[in-house]
């Protein structure tokens, strides 16, 4: 299954991203997420990023991830495989 992203991964909107991503990856095996459209994210976002595979991994959900420049950037900054 393939699902779009494009609001703001920010600490304001995380909590309620998460709470709807976790539905999808607990009711899927394969999950890939299209951030290609995400223009805005945080440190809260890209932690969202990391708790989301980690509780993938936990739920036997191969989850992949399609990053957005901004996105991919902050991964290479924090040294952040997803």
């Amino acid at each position: 299954m393939k699902y779009a992203l494009t609001a703001p991964l920010t600490s304001k909107t995380v909590s309620n991203q998460f709470k709807q991503l976790a539905k999808l990856i607990a009711t899927s095996s394969t999950l890939m997420l299209d951030l290609s459209e995400v223009a805005n994210i945080d440190s809260a976002g890209l932690a969202l990023l990391v708790e989301l595979k980690n509780l993938a991994q936990g739920k036997q959900c191969k989850l992949s991830f399609h990053k957005s420049e901004i996105v991919e950037r902050l991964c290479q900054l924090y040294k952040i495989i997803l």
